[in-house]
């Protein structure tokens, strides 16, 4: 697996390819995993999943949760890389649960997945009742939030206190990586 600010390459560094993205705005799950098969099949680089809570417009008309449809596309494939096309770690998504989600995909697809990860745009992110910050807040929150989820993978009891975000004596149980192998993945 790769933790990064967007979406990883393939296996062992190796480029990715052409992808395929699993767009929770135009289709349901069972469809999207259904296509992620398919493009597995068809020879396709990673599949992301797009990680909205409202879709673009209403005409589209869906917004399913993509942490699930990632797992179901995991345990439907063999190959394909895996991950979020961009989960926003700030709002709606805490980074301790964005980590335990990441960890959960890692099991079910050990080596083939990523984390693409970004600031977010208002249409989703305002739906918490939160200000919606500046671009630089936002980034500056995007690298605590960053901080915290590679702390975390690397298995470890871990408490944080940032200028955005607190965490108290968080761990993932959940992995089966070492920290090692993360942190050099998590440059990719």
């Amino acid at each position: 697996g790769a933790l990064g600010a967007g979406c990883a390459g393939g296996p062992a560094g190796r480029p990715a390819g052409v992808g395929f993205v699993l767009s929770h705005e135009q289709f349901r799950t069972p469809q999207l995993v259904s296509f992620a098969e398919r493009a597995e099949q068809a020879g396709f680089g990673p599949a992301w999943a797009s990680d909205h809570l409202q879709p673009w417009q209403d005409n589209q008309g869906h917004s399913m949760f993509p942490w699930i449809t990632l797992a179901l596309a995991a345990r439907g494939t063999r190959r394909v890389v895996i991950g979020s096309g961009v989960t926003c770690p700030l709002y709606r998504h805490h980074p301790v649960d964005v980590a335990q989600a990441f960890a959960s995909l890692e099991l079910l697809a050990p080596g083939r997945t990523f984390l693409g990860l970004g600031t977010g745009e208002a249409l989703n992110e305002h739906v918490t009742g939160a200000p919606w910050p500046a671009a630089d807040v936002r980034l500056d929150m995007l690298g605590e939030a960053l901080e915290i989820i590679r702390e975390l993978h690397g298995g470890r009891e871990v408490t944080f206190r940032g200028e955005h975000y607190t965490v108290d004596h968080a761990r993932i149980h959940t992995h089966d990586r070492s920290e090692e192998r993360f942190s050099r993945n998590a440059e990719t």
